[in-house]
């Protein structure tokens, strides 16, 4: 999948997983997300209006995120899953008794911390 109007954007794949025991006819589902979410943007002057736009977009969800995450493990009343597509988009995965695996990549090239 790829965003029509950048390259530089989060990409969700949802899989749905069935079972049924042949025997005892006992049904279960489940979601799997495999979620490839893009990094925090730095933008200075030089950079395009377009560039600035959708880095402030994708520091806006991962912020949305992080408070999201931040609300759950502080046992808060209220979620804030509405402030993004990504965080409503994840509410019933993040939400009850999901389990969450994150795997991150950091390239240590000097190329990155410009």
């Amino acid at each position: 999948m790829k965003n029509k109007k950048s390259s530089r954007s989060h990409v969700m794949v949802r899989i749905q997983l069935k079972a049924q025991h042949k025997e005892q006819k006992n049904k279960r589902s489940s979601w799997m997300n495999l979620i490839d979410l893009a990094g925090s943007e730095a933008f200075d002057a030089s950079s395009s209006y377009q560039r600035q736009q959708e880095s402030k977009h994708i520091n806006k969800s991962l912020l949305c995120l992080r408070n999201v995450i931040q609300a759950i493990n502080g046992k808060k009343t209220y979620i804030p899953y509405r402030t993004s597509k990504l965080t409503k988009l994840l509410e019933p995965c993040l939400a009850g008794d999901a389990k969450m695996l994150m795997i991150v990549n950091i390239a240590p090239f000097q190329d990155c911390y410009k």
